[in-house]
């Protein structure tokens, strides 16, 4: 009984001192576990912010790749053109009334994607207008390697800086493409080439077709002179074309089809946009221009524009079309025409390639 008294007490002892040690913590125990608990709702919540967050961010993430496709896509159409192979073309110089206007076609005027144009044709603004509302594209000529008495700009040419006239073109003659000038103040030929190119990115023209760029390469007056070796033609037709691109438009090699050693022509070739041949197939050049196509199994192949003429004769245009199928330019962009370079076009695709070549003009 004395023992039993003894434990209780012990115990009794015992809990007391157990509630002085561990009994004033409770209340801060039950703080912790209620300030834990806000935390939780706090935590909570802040999950639910960061949830919308996350939607918000999404959505604008959406908007913002919107912006950016539709920014890319203003982007392409300042790029301009895109020449392709595919694309047809008319080979149109003299605009003036007698352009194919786009929407008024007809089976004697087909339409085109690209329209080769001359930029001192009356009218050329509201023409260039008609095509680009219309979804075509304006390729304008400018000739870098010869005179033309019929330019606003003929008084800018030196005599001294002009030599032979061309065989079939009497009235233009060869230029010395390296002349620099005789003073401080005289233009270079570069010079008026680069003010005709800036006229033509005023007009809006996507492209530039620059014509005779073979001085070098011709019966043109400048054998032995330095300025007019073949090297210094293809270094003055780089800079014609480098400056070309920097104001934003493509830039034709056109008829740069030679057998040489000198130089390299298709290495030359990778500076140009597309290329304008002109009876290739008359004169069995158009494996040379295939060979500098500029394509490869990395580059797509750039398109060839290639025109023959009704002079060549029947069996010249009927043979030209009946082998395009088998031939170097079976990938040309290949259209029939007349002189004067203007009016409807023919196709090889026509039933009768030859009676449309007969008429085309007549009524133009």
């Amino acid at each position: 009984m004395k023992l039993a008294t003894i434990s209780l007490f012990g115990l009794a002892v015992a809990m007391s001192e157990f509630r002085f040690a561990y009994g004033d913590q409770c209340p801060a125990l039950e703080a912790a576990v209620e300030e834990a608990r806000m935390d939780v709702e706090t935590a909570s919540s802040n999950v639910e912010t960061a949830r919308q967050a996350v939607v918000a961010a999404e959505d604008e993430l959406d908007q913002r790749t919107a912006d950016l496709a539709a920014a890319q896509q203003e982007f392409a159409g300042c790029q301009g053109w895109t020449p392709t192979v595919g694309q047809t073309w008319n080979y149109h110089l003299n605009v003036g009334e007698n352009l194919p206007k786009p929407g008024e076609v007809t089976d004697d005027t087909p339409e085109a994607d690209v329209y080769m144009i001359d930029m001192d044709s009356d009218g050329i603004e509201d023409t260039i207008e008609a095509l680009h509302s219309d979804g075509k594209y304006a390729v304008c000529y400018i000739s870098i390697g010869t005179w033309e008495p019929w330019r606003a700009d003929k008084h800018e040419f030196p005599q001294e800086a002009l030599k032979n006239n061309l065989a079939n073109w009497p009235d233009e003659q060869w230029i010395d493409i390296g002349y620099t000038g005789k003073g401080q103040t005289d233009k270079t030929v570069m010079d008026i080439m680069k003010a005709r190119v800036d006229r033509a990115a005023s007009l809006g023209c996507d492209g530039i077709e620059p014509d005779n760029m073979s001085v070098a390469f011709e019966d043109s007056g400048y054998t032995g002179i330095e300025s007019v070796t073949q090297a210094k033609n293809l270094e003055y037709n780089e800079e014609f074309a480098q400056y070309v691109k920097a104001q934003g438009m493509k830039v034709a090699m056109k008829n740069l089809i030679w057998e040489t050693t000198e130089v390299n022509l298709k290495e030359h070739a990778q500076n140009y946009d597309f290329a304008i041949v002109e009876e290739c197939a008359q004169y069995n050049e158009c494996g040379l221009a295939e060979e500098w196509n500029m394509g490869d199994d990395v580059s797509p192949k750039k398109p060839v524009f290639h025109v023959e003429y009704r002079e060549s004769g029947r069996s010249s245009i009927r043979n030209m079309c009946s082998g395009k199928a088998n031939s170097d330019y079976k990938d040309f962009a290949t259209i029939v025409k007349t002189y004067p370079v203007w009016g409807p076009y023919c196709t090889c695709d026509e039933s009768n390639v030859w009676r449309c070549a007969r008429s085309l003009n007549r009524d133009f």
